[in-house]
């Protein structure tokens, strides 16, 4: 499904509906789901290749892991307040 189509049926739903029916629910996290499927493709797309670990990595958080022990995710000071400005990396 696409977006919009998760969009309108949240939308459709959510009319006749109170927050907490399941079908409702199950519309607002496949709109979630899609929302976060777009961004993936687009991070990825523009991402220099990945090493197996930093895909390992990657693959524990989207299955809902935590991150490993040691990694870190740090602000970098000379980038300010910019988008992106974010570090992640493994322990030293």
């Amino acid at each position: 499904m696409s977006v919009n189509h998760e969009r309108g049926r949240v939308a459709a739903l959510s009319r006749s509906r109170t927050a907490d029916d399941p079908e409702l629910v199950t519309a607002r996290i496949n709109l979630r789901a899609e929302m976060l499927t777009r961004h993936v493709a687009k991070v990825v797309a523009q991402a220099p290749p990945l090493t197996a670990a930093q895909r390992d990595r990657i693959a524990v958080l989207l299955r809902g892991g935590a991150a490993p022990p040691g990694t870190t995710t740090t602000v970098r000071p000379d980038l300010g307040a910019q988008e992106g400005n974010v570090v992640r990396g493994g322990a030293a």
